[in-house]
């Protein structure tokens, strides 16, 4: 199940970069283009779920992810 996420993006006056913050997630990038700031968002967005992944099934724990809509 896909889930669609919200992300902020911006452009930072002194460095003319684009810089992305994935609203409910510790995830913030950046890029030359507003393109290339979602585009890695979405990288940075996938790296966090995998390590949260990894963490839950440390020490033979084991858990899932689940979506929900609220």
């Amino acid at each position: 199940m896909a889930v669609n996420w919200r992300i902020a993006v911006r452009r930072d006056r002194e460095t003319g970069r684009y810089l992305a913050d994935v609203v409910g997630l510790p995830v913030h990038e950046q890029g030359l283009t507003e393109a290339e700031a979602v585009r890695n968002a979405k990288e940075g967005i996938a790296a966090h779920l995998k390590a949260l992944e990894s963490l839950a099934t440390e020490h033979g724990r084991t858990s899932r992810i689940v979506t929900v809509r609220a």
